[in-house]
């Protein structure tokens, strides 16, 4: 798994902690970085009893291929399954429902880290901790 799924899962683990949810193995699963594995993983998860209230995908492939197998075995999205990933434009316009999303500001992030570069090149005090906020958009 990689480091940036690892955070992803530290920090969505901490908030159902928030909320008193706790966190069962069945509900993490690894969807591999191909269409194959994705949608394996996908029908997995929604060959779970009880069927989840939520996924969260963590990239385009596996949104994708959640929206398939949920098409598959014929779960209605949003009725039965809400669903949410990382903000895409592109797949907005052609999944249907949209999915909900987290926006995450990618211009911002690349000037900020450009700014950081540029300091710490130039021997100037940097920020160890730099925070660009999201927006979470629900569909």
């Amino acid at each position: 798994m990689s480091m940036f799924r690892l955070i992803a899962l530290m920090v969505i683990s901490r908030g159902l902690a928030a909320h008193n949810i706790a966190v069962r193995d069945e509900w993490i699963v690894d969807g591999g970085y191909t269409h194959e594995t994705a949608l394996k993983a996908a029908r997995q998860l929604l060959s779970q009893s009880p069927l989840p209230e939520a996924v969260f995908a963590t990239d385009s492939l596996k949104l994708m291929s959640i929206y398939r197998a949920a098409a598959e075995k014929n779960i209605a999205i949003p009725q039965q399954l809400a669903v949410v990933g990382y903000s895409n434009e592109t797949l907005s316009f052609i999944l249907t429902p949209a999915p909900g999303g987290i926006d995450v500001p990618t211009q911002e992030l690349g000037q900020q880290s450009c700014e950081l570069l540029f300091r710490l090149i130039s021997g100037k005090p940097s920020p160890q901790n730099i925070t660009v906020a999201t927006h979470m958009t629900l569909k």
